[in-house]
């Protein structure tokens, strides 16, 4: 009996390592991002399903989308520390109907307190009046009910198996990207 126990690969080991060399130098950024867009889908999914079962414009969940964050961005300058990081927001990040509808996710997601509205001051010709106009007609304070914290975007990531999605997207990215050469 032999002393070494030899192995054969197939594709021999060398070409292997050259291979995933070129692949690091090929994947980088663009490989991460395309696996965190693959993991962000359920999620996004998700909240377009909650959005559109409390909905009373629409406006909310034409507005949630997954979006990469660029360097130049606050959010991303927090995350992106390092050269080949990437990052994605997903939520209401788009305008819907040309306007910003962002700010009522984050209402929605956290609650907000009962509260008064109580309108700047407005001058009718020479006296001075307070009025705030909703619906065509004027008030001079308006009662607001809180709304209740859903919790609607943590409760969408809550289940979904995001490594396991960011690795499936990768790998598809590695497949598409075809065979390695130098």
């Amino acid at each position: 009996m032999s002393d070494s126990l030899a192995l054969k690969y197939s594709p021999p080991i060398e070409q292997l390592q050259k291979e995933l060399r070129v692949l690091g130098d090929k994947m980088g950024k663009k490989g991460v991002t395309a696996g965190l867009k693959y993991a962000a889908r359920p999620v996004q999914s998700r909240q377009k399903a909650w959005a559109q079962s409390h909905r009373k414009t629409g406006a909310l969940e034409k507005a949630v989308s997954t979006m990469v964050l660029g360097a130049r961005t606050i959010l991303a300058a927090e995350i992106l520390n390092k050269p080949d990081s990437a990052a994605v927001s997903i939520g209401p990040n788009r305008k819907s109907k040309g306007k910003s509808v962002s700010y009522i996710g984050r209402f929605l997601e956290y609650g907000t307190k009962a509260h008064d509205i109580k309108p700047k001051r407005v001058r009718f010709g020479k006296d001075p009046a307070r009025a705030l106009s909703v619906g065509g007609k004027f008030y001079r304070r308006v009662n607001v009910e809180g709304v209740r914290a859903a919790g609607w975007i943590q409760k969408s990531v809550d289940g979904v198996d995001i490594a396991g999605l960011f690795y499936q997207g990768l790998s598809a990215f590695i497949d598409k990207q075809g065979p390695a050469t130098e």
